[in-house]
């Protein structure tokens, strides 16, 4: 519904995920490029698709972890242990990521107020 009222093709192109995938850029290790929208054979590298995986892990934990849910050994919690794992490997993996940056990544995420400071430092600086 986001993607078809700002136009776009894709989810991961609208204002829902472009902070979070700028938040997982600022995170990446040197030399990754901010996500562009590369698919399938387009995205050789593979770098497009931990991005989008990435973005989506990091919402789906900070939704589950809002109601007292933690990532831990039984259950639904489990699943989310599992789920991170797999971010934080595409992280290491494809976005050249070291986990000390995957817990920060993590962190802004999951706190707005910083998330928007930081916006609008980046704001700040471009004018």
């Amino acid at each position: 519904m986001t993607s078809a009222c700002q136009g776009q093709i894709s989810p991961y192109c609208t204002d829902v995920y472009t902070p979070i995938l700028d938040i997982i850029h600022d995170c990446a290790g040197d030399g990754i490029l901010p996500y562009k929208a590369y698919v399938g054979s387009d995205d050789t590298d593979g770098v497009g698709m931990a991005y989008r995986v990435t973005a989506d892990h990091l919402r789906m934990i900070y939704a589950a972890t809002a109601k007292d849910t933690q990532i831990g050994e039984r259950g639904r919690e489990f699943l989310l242990k599992i789920i991170d794992g797999q971010a934080v490997r595409l992280g290491v993996e494809k976005l050249k990521m070291c986990q000390e940056n995957y817990a920060n990544c993590n962190l802004l995420i999951k706190q707005p107020k910083r998330r928007k400071q930081r916006i609008r430092q980046e704001q700040i600086r471009t004018m």
